[in-house]
């Protein structure tokens, strides 16, 4: 009778947190998937698809609610109201405004430029300037076997890019043309895998998994062709571990680089935090492991992926960062707007103020005030008429302060 009990308990929670929604509390600014994989494990079938939080991006705690669920090398991107978990083929969405997960995952489907089925592996996720979710992954089109290895040596591996059709959430996406970036392989048993991709606010990154190694790759375009950093041997940015993520803090000017690899014995998720692309990561602190997450330390964390949360309030940001509250008053109206909004804010001295306003890649697209201003209340008018529909966020900077960014949606 109690494990009949305890089942229909599961049972409840898994249908009401899927099917009906229910309070998904996403309260930190990081967001990490990853997947783990305990010691009954045989392969990816097993693997289970997890969501850490943190405000630090060191310290990192299961996000709340949250209902693991089979799948592998997972990546987390926010889109809107919208979060969403790729793994190879699926898709699991979490709508914010409704407090509601998917089901379960929904299929996601690649085609080329005539509409012939692409098959994929590894896919990471990024917004374009047009607010549509674009797809890096490692095409496994006509292989069989292991994608990310070769059947005889050498072999070469096409790493290529597909954005979403129109309408279709995420689920659907034609291939761009030609190839991100082309790796060879030579010997056994070294393979290329899991790209991952994000924007510095001048460029784009793109990680590749080969072997034990983390290789690392940049370009102008996001859909371009991918090249190496002149004073990184081989373009191996690590050999302490693949299956990499990177993000780019923009307040610190750093670059975060996250990894899985083995710590005396165990397969944990590794940071570090670097400055460039000039020499090898050597300083890695180990951020996620089975002991972290409450699980023993035999089980395996891997194959991270990281997005910002931005769900969260700007008020919630405000305060985390410990701004002043004089500076707390940032509002804009109309929001949706189309296509001029207006910024309110208020300074409580004399100070050099900056509101800048940027697309989702991160990349500046107006400057609004660039002056110093008397203490008081101020406005600034942004006409958008020249830029495409989607999500924009404003940035307010002083000389005490930098808030966070607040979110405008142009219609």
């Amino acid at each position: 009778m109690k494990s009949t009990a305890i089942f229909f308990f599961t049972f409840l929670l898994f249908w009401c947190g899927s099917k009906t929604g229910y309070s998904q509390p996403f309260t930190k600014k990081y967001i990490m998937s990853f997947h783990t994989c305990d010691a009954n494990c045989t392969g990816y079938q097993d693997h289970i698809v997890q969501l850490a939080e943190s405000d630090d991006g060191m310290t990192w705690t299961l996000v709340p609610n949250f209902i693991p669920y089979k799948g592998s090398v997972p990546d987390v991107i926010i889109r809107g109201s919208k979060l969403y978990i790729y793994t190879p083929g699926m898709v699991k969405r979490y709508d914010n405004s409704t407090n509601s997960w998917d089901s379960g995952p929904v299929p996601v489907s690649i085609v080329d430029n005539v509409g012939n089925h692409v098959n994929y592996v590894d896919p990471s996720s990024i917004v374009d300037k047009s607010g549509r979710i674009v797809l890096f992954f490692l095409n496994s089109t006509g292989i069989n076997g292991d994608p990310a290895g070769c059947q005889t040596y050498p072999c070469t591996k096409y790493f290529d890019s597909a954005t979403e059709k129109d309408g279709t959430d995420g689920t659907q996406f034609v291939m761009q043309s030609g190839d991100r970036k082309i790796i060879t392989l030579n010997n056994s048993p070294i393979t290329a895998s899991d790209p991952d991709i994000y924007f510095d606010e001048t460029k784009y990154i793109l990680y590749i998994s080969k072997g034990s190694n983390t290789i690392v790759f940049n370009c102008d375009s996001l859909h371009g062709t991918y090249s190496s950093f002149p004073n990184l041997f081989g373009d191996v940015l690590t050999n302490q571990g693949g299956i990499p993520s990177g993000y780019y803090d923009e307040i610190n000017k750093q670059y975060w680089t996250f990894i899985h690899a083995q710590v005396s014995g165990n397969t944990v998720i590794k940071r570090a935090v670097h400055s460039d692309f000039n020499s090898q990561l050597t300083n890695f602190s180990t951020v996620v492991s089975g002991t972290i997450i409450g699980e023993p330390p035999s089980t395996k964390t891997e194959s991270p992926g990281f997005c910002i949360n931005t769900f969260l309030t700007t008020e919630v940001e405000l305060n985390q960062r410990n701004i002043p509250t004089e500076y707390k008053l940032f509002q804009n109206y109309p929001n949706p707007f189309n296509p001029v909004t207006t910024i309110n804010f208020a300074i409580p001295e004399e100070t050099k103020v900056t509101l800048t306003v940027f697309n989702q890649l991160g990349e500046r697209v107006a400057v609004l005030v660039n002056e110093k201003l008397e203490a008081g209340n101020h406005a600034a008018t942004w006409n958008a008429a020249n830029l495409p529909s989607g999500i924009y966020f404003y940035e307010i900077r002083t000389d005490k302060f930098s808030s966070a960014k607040k979110l405008l949606l142009l219609k």
